[in-house]
């Protein structure tokens, strides 16, 4: 029952952001607006995301990063598609044309005109520092390569990446506020995020690394560090 209710906020939202929603009253409110601490945890699990799947597949295959400029290709990283472009600065990854390309090596990652570099710690824990300062601590991956929270500035959301196709990309929980998101992410980069399962948001990465957001009236607008621009 909660995977068709999900289902059902998923295809609306898809439908706002791509203009084809009617105009008729619905049942939740796109126009609540999401917090900057939320905006923040999204960005921070598709960031994440990203660097997992980076050190997963150049784990896996070593030619992957073994000649800069070698040529892209697709692959698939928790029975999700991924497009990968060998480049002099790692390897590029991306979810639809048009959508925000994450370049990932050993120590830094590039996502649209933002620089991010990442640090392994001792213990295993990898800090993302973004490019305003903050910061995005993982601890370090199981057996899997999964991991199970991570930590925006003072928050640590749980997290829990989807391995099936009908799964969220990820789905978070603030343990500060108890507030829940369930990130989905199409094969064409189109993100629906549903809160509390019942508001629901839509949107994509953008090419320039900004987070791209729709209210249900079709208004956009961009956000980066959990700030609008």
């Amino acid at each position: 029952m909660k995977k068709f209710f999900l289902l059902a906020l998923l295809v609306s939202a898809m439908m706002t952001f791509t203009g084809c929603a009617g105009n008729g009253s619905g049942s939740f409110d796109n126009a609540a607006t999401l917090s900057s601490d939320d905006m923040a945890g999204i960005e921070a699990s598709l960031l994440v995301d990203r660097m997992l799947a980076a050190t997963v597949i150049s784990d896996g295959d070593a030619n992957l990063l073994a000649a800069a400029g070698s040529g892209d290709g697709m692959f698939r990283y928790r029975n999700r598609q991924y497009r990968s472009l060998n480049s002099e600065a790692g390897l590029g990854l991306q979810r639809g044309t048009g959508a925000c390309m994450a370049i990932v090596s050993a120590n830094s990652m590039t996502v649209g005109i933002e620089q991010c570099s990442i640090e392994k710690l001792a213990g295993g824990e990898i800090v993302i520092t973004r490019g305003n300062g903050s910061a995005i601590t993982v601890p370090a991956p199981d057996a899997t390569g999964d991991v199970s929270n991570i930590t925006v500035g003072e928050i640590i959301w749980e997290v829990t990446y989807g391995s099936l196709p009908e799964e969220p990309l990820v789905e978070l929980r603030n343990t500060r506020s108890g507030v829940k998101l369930n990130i989905s992410e199409n094969d064409d980069g189109t993100l629906t995020i549903v809160r509390d399962l019942s508001e629901v948001f839509s949107g994509r990465w953008a090419e320039n690394g900004d987070l791209e957001m729709a209210d249900r009236h079709g208004k956009r607008a961009r956000y980066r560090y959990g700030k609008a621009n």
